[in-house]
């Protein structure tokens, strides 16, 4: 046993001696600063979190005269966000959640108040990153990164859509650990990684499952009924709607054809 906790011992040593230089050097613990605390927590040392407060950063936007659209990774972290801030600023707060689980006439109700300016603060996982004009955002806040690029510049494109608003900006809080990786990697890195493009959809041409649903629209429908191709009549063979001599008996209306 003991010879076991001098082994735990002397390891715990080697790897902070490892990061002797981020402790000596200020500006290196501040590239790194939440890989050191994650390495320290790991190693069984109570750190002081040097996280954000998100509510208390999201509270001073209320200040504004027009609005901020918080997006958050869930509707879980979006709700809890939302209690946090009430708790910290009052039940009162010119504060909304806009997402799936709310009917849609109380998401359009949030929607009127904001763009009245009864609203100042909306926190949304998803519902509002596309298709949806307010008018009146002028900040956008990430609580945490989206998992792609696309989706970042999709919620980018909700503010700044008026002339009257002056500017618009940006406000990036890390939220997991990917967020603070990167974002510790300094501001070239989060330009290089907005720079890598909108994900492209790979589609596999011969995937049958594509050819299945087709071939049962030709045979189906009124309107697209044609000459089913090979491919067509390959994926409804093996889906055994198909056969050499016909539709199988019973095929959906419990007719056949053929």
């Amino acid at each position: 046993m003991l010879e076991d906790c001098g082994v735990r011992r002397s390891r715990r040593v080697l790897n902070l001696a490892n990061y002797t230089e981020f402790v000596e050097d200020y500006s290196l613990f501040e590239k790194e600063a939440y890989r050191i605390v994650s390495i320290l927590e790991g190693l069984g040392y109570d750190v002081p979190s040097i996280s954000v407060n998100p509510a208390e950063i999201v509270s001073e936007f209320f200040k504004d005269d027009y609005v901020t659209l918080v997006f958050t990774r869930s509707i879980s972290s979006a709700e809890e966000l939302v209690r946090s801030i009430k708790q910290y600023v009052g039940e009162d707060a010119p504060l909304a959640s806009h997402h799936h689980l709310i009917s849609k006439a109380k998401r359009e109700e949030v929607e009127e108040k904001a763009r009245r300016g009864l609203v100042k603060v909306v926190v949304s996982p998803r519902t509002l990153s596309q298709g949806i004009d307010i008018g009146t955002i002028r900040r956008i806040v990430h609580l945490g990164l989206p998992d792609d690029v696309k989706e970042f510049y999709q919620r980018e494109g909700r503010k700044g859509r008026r002339r009257e608003l002056g500017y618009a900006e940006t406000v990036i809080i890390p939220y997991t650990r990917w967020d603070r990786e990167l974002l510790n990697n300094g501001l070239e890195t989060l330009r290089k990684w907005l720079g890598l493009g909108i994900e492209k959809t790979l589609v596999n041409e011969e995937n049958l499952y594509i050819y299945l649903f087709t071939g049962i629209v030709k045979l189906k429908s009124p309107w697209y009924r044609k000459e089913l191709n090979e491919l067509e009549k390959n994926a409804l063979s093996k889906a055994g709607v198909l056969r050499r001599t016909g539709l199988t008996r019973n095929y959906w209306t419990g007719s056949s054809r053929g």
